[in-house]
């Protein structure tokens, strides 16, 4: 603040503080300021006196532009902190709703993971059962393949011996058969002659 501001000031306060009693005494007390003002000297008093006032009025004004414009940007700051305070509760709502999802899906995953576990441990003895089926299925084809044929060599063992038994029933039939058969044919020649 210049000795000027000071000085005004000082005017509006001694005007404010004035009574009947101590107008004499103040209004000495602006003319000292004035003539402080003014170069110690009365000479165009109410000049300097009038542009002083102006200047006090034209810088009331700027104050109250300033303070207009203050309370504008509080109003704006007001605004802005709640936006801010909107923002904060909507962000930690959806970093307690990330936060409990999150947790659920860990809780999933791990679940999933005991699933997948005791599916391969189930799988692994499923494929153990399936190998043991496999080679007790070999085993008895095998088996089956060796039986059929010790079967097999039985059944025409048996078989050569029923023919061997009818051989020797045959031998002496066929024999006679072929004898028989030469009778015939001689009959037949016999009797077919023309």
């Amino acid at each position: 603040m210049n000795s000027f501001e000071k000085y005004v000031d000082e005017i509006k306060r001694l005007v404010c503080e004035v009574s009947e009693k101590q107008a004499d005494g103040i209004e000495k007390k602006a003319l000292e300021a004035l003539h402080g003002l003014n170069n110690n000297t009365y000479e165009k008093v109410d000049e300097t006196y009038s542009g002083a006032l102006a200047e006090v009025e034209a810088k009331t004004g700027e104050l109250n532009t300033a303070n207009e414009t203050i309370e504008t940007l509080n109003g704006e700051i007001a605004n802005l902190n709640t936006t801010v305070e909107t923002k904060t509760a909507e962000y930690d709502a959806l970093t307690e709703t990330y936060n409990t999802e999150k947790s659920e899906n860990e809780t999933k995953i791990e679940e999933l993971n005991t699933s997948i576990a005791t599916l391969t441990t189930e799988r692994d003895d499923a494929v153990s059962q399936l190998n043991v089926v496999n080679n007790t299925v070999t085993t008895l084809t095998e088996e089956v393949a060796t039986l059929n044929s010790f079967k097999a060599e039985i059944e025409k063992k048996e078989k050569e011996a029923i023919v061997s038994k009818y051989e020797k029933l045959l031998d002496a039939a066929v024999h006679k058969g072929e004898l028989l058969r030469e009778g015939l044919k001689g009959f037949v020649e016999k009797y077919n002659r023309p």
